[in-house]
C-alpha cells in the first residue's frame, strides 16, 4: 500500500524545495527528490476532488517542470520532451496563466535540448499570444516574470536559429517586461528582473 497521497499544501512545499535547490546547483538533492515529488504529484492529481482539481493539476504541471529541468541537465532530451508535453497538458487544466506560462517556458527548454530551435521560436510567439490575453488584467510579479523569461528563452532559440531580427525583438519584449516589473524577484523561480545599471552594479 502506498498510503494516502500527500496534501496539496505539502506537495506545494516539496516542489518549492526542489526548485529552490536546483538554482544553486544542488543537483544531487534535486535528482534524488524530483522523481518522488513527481510521483506524489501524479497521485495527488488522480485523487483530487472537483474542488481541488485545478490546483492539483497546476502542481502536477510544476512537478513535470522540475522533471524537465533534471532530465535536460542529465542529457535525456527525449524524456525531457515527453515530460514537458505532459506538464503543458496539466497546466492547461490548471486555470492559471502563470502556471501555463511557466510550462510554455519548460517546453521551450525541452525544444532546445532536442535541437529544435526554430520550433522554440514558434512556440514563444504562440505562447506570447496566449499570455498577452492576461497581461492587461493581471500584470503581477509572477506573470510578468514568466512572460519576460519566456522571451529570454525564445531569444536563445532565435539566436541558435541564426534569426537576428527575432532575437532582438524577443530581447526587447523581455526588457519591457523587466521594466514593468521594476525590480529583481524570483517569482516562479525565474530569477527575472531588470538588468543592473552601472550606478547600481
Amino acid at each position: 500500500m502506498r498510503g494516502e497521497p500527500p496534501s496539496l499544501d505539502a506537495l506545494h512545499r516539496d516542489i518549492g524545495e526542489v526548485f529552490d535547490a536546483y538554482h544553486p546547483s544542488r543537483y544531487g538533492y534535486v535528482t534524488g527528490r524530483a522523481p518522488l515529488v513527481l510521483s506524489h504529484a501524479v497521485r495527488a492529481a488522480n485523487a483530487a476532488t472537483s474542488a481541488d482539481r485545478t490546483r492539483a493539476q497546476g502542481l502536477l504541471a510544476l512537478a513535470y517542470q522540475v522533471a524537465v529541468a533534471v532530465l535536460a541537465k542529465l542529457g535525456e532530451a527525449d524524456l525531457a520532451w515527453i515530460a514537458s508535453e505532459r506538464g503543458l497538458a496539466a497546466s492547461q487544466q490548471a486555470d492559471n496563466p502563470v502556471v501555463l506560462g511557466s510550462l510554455f517556458r519548460s517546453v521551450a527548454h525541452a525544444l532546445h535540448a532536442t535541437g529544435r530551435f526554430r520550433a522554440g521560436v514558434e512556440l514563444t510567439d504562440a505562447a506570447a499570444d496566449v499570455l498577452q490575453l492576461h497581461l492587461s488584467s493581471r500584470a503581477d510579479d509572477a506573470l510578468l516574470s514568466v512572460y519576460g523569461s519566456l522571451f529570454l528563452t525564445g531569444a536563445v532559440a532565435a539566436s541558435r536559429a541564426d534569426d537576428r531580427r527575432t532575437t532582438t525583438a524577443f530581447l526587447t519584449e523581455a526588457q519591457d517586461s523587466a521594466t514593468r516589473l521594476g525590480r529583481d524577484v524570483n517569482a516562479m523561480w525565474t530569477a527575472f528582473g531588470p538588468p543592473m545599471s552601472p550606478s547600481t552594479a
